[in-house]
């Protein structure tokens, strides 16, 4: 089923500007999406995962992935599917 991912953090204005589908990446049969917000705290970014089951994607996420390189690194510029 289609769905509609909102921001789970009011100050990710970039939140979905990136977006990936990565598989069953929690083996439960449902494919997973992350979405990034490269813009959050000084443009250190952040990356949602979201996990997919029977009635779409789950929200809140189910985890939120830090920038690790701090302000001005831009974590989630940029994702991709290994798969």
């Amino acid at each position: 089923p289609a769905s509609t991912l909102l921001t789970p953090d009011p100050a990710a204005v970039s939140f979905g500007e990136r977006a990936a589908g990565f598989g069953d990446f929690d083996g439960d049969g449902y494919a997973d999406v992350a979405a990034s917000a490269r813009t959050v705290q000084e443009f250190t970014g952040r990356a949602f995962v979201f996990r997919g089951g029977a009635a779409g994607l789950g929200a809140p996420p189910a985890a939120t992935l830090p920038g690790p390189d701090g302000p001005g690194g831009l974590f989630g510029s940029d994702l991709a599917s290994g798969l």
